[in-house]
């Protein structure tokens, strides 16, 4: 059940801009707390949001990295840290 409470409370896309050309405050608040965020795309599907430099440099870098979902048994490196 907790993890439930977790889940309603993740940061769901689209974030609101009042302008193009500024960042989502939502997405600067993420920035603030960290490089690494679990979210909710705009179809509520989970997914990360990795917005640190070398948080990205290193899952670019990484050949376990996809575009499709996650096979069983695969681990994808830790970037929190």
């Amino acid at each position: 059940m907790h993890e439930e409470a977790d889940v309603t409370a993740l940061a769901q896309l689209p974030f609101e801009q009042a302008s193009l050309l500024e960042s989502a405050p939502r997405l600067r608040a993420l920035q603030a707390q960290g490089p690494v965020h679990k979210i909710r795309t705009a179809t509520s599907d989970q997914a990360w949001l990795v917005t640190g430099y070398e948080q990205v440099r290193r899952l670019l870098a990484d050949p376990r990295l996809g575009r499709s979902h996650l096979r069983r048994g695969r681990v994808l490196p830790d970037l929190r840290h």
